[in-house]
């Protein structure tokens, strides 16, 4: 299922991105190319 549209409660509740594989390197990355979170933070998968 995609989620769209969702409430600020909703979207709390659920796990819009599921399982995701290599969430730590793409921490990494972000880290190395955004170090001061000014593209788009918290907006993908992990927070990130």
């Amino acid at each position: 299922m995609t989620v769209l549209r969702a409430t600020p409660e909703v979207r709390a509740a659920l796990d819009a991105w599921g399982p995701v594989g290599g969430l730590d390197l793409m921490r990494a990355i972000k880290r190395q190319l955004d170090p001061g979170r000014n593209l788009a933070p918290g907006r993908f998968v992990g927070g990130i």
